[in-house]
């Protein structure tokens, strides 16, 4: 199952795929040059590293395609929703003020689109310990799990610190 601290922290890193994507496919291009290749590494060092960039290159696009796919169901209103707090780091209360909806009715569309694309991304294939196993290592992912931790921990403060 994944949960709403996993989804918030994919939404976040949604929209530097492309950029992750392009560093990835960079970074194999090079591995597989004359320039790379020329060096006195060891075939198997190099056949690891080309292994690897390629297995995670793998894992991101199919993660992409699952996200864009979710992203897919929702309904304008919650996509509204997302792409302002999420993809555009629109402050919410300003949010709801351009989309002309009361904060809560905000903050129940953003968590009913959170739902359904935890849902819909199980239903693609990605459990939460497969997305933890696949990025572990990328530093995407982690800054964006910090800043979703940092965001949960200080709306804490403002339940009197209890969940």
């Amino acid at each position: 199952m994944i949960s709403a601290k996993m989804a918030s922290t994919l939404l976040y890193a949604f929209p530097a795929f492309p950029n992750l994507i392009g560093c990835y496919r960079r970074r194999l291009k090079y591995l597989y040059s004359y320039e790379c290749n020329s060096r006195e590494t060891a075939a198997n060092v190099i056949y690891d590293k080309i292994f690897c960039a390629a297995d995670a290159l793998d894992n991101l696009l199919a993660l992409r395609n699952a996200m864009v796919a979710a992203l897919g169901f929702l309904t304008k209103p919650q996509r509204d929703a997302i792409e302002g707090i999420y993809f555009k780091g629109v402050n919410k209360d300003k949010l709801a003020e351009r989309l002309g909806i009361s904060l809560s009715l905000l903050r129940s569309r953003k968590n009913s689109a959170i739902d359904k694309l935890r849902r819909y991304i199980e239903i693609f294939g990605f459990s939460e310990n497969k997305i933890i196993e696949y990025f572990d290592n990328e530093r995407l992912f982690i800054e964006c799990a910090e800043r979703v931790d940092e965001a949960y921990k200080l709306s804490l403060n403002f339940k009197g610190g209890e969940r």
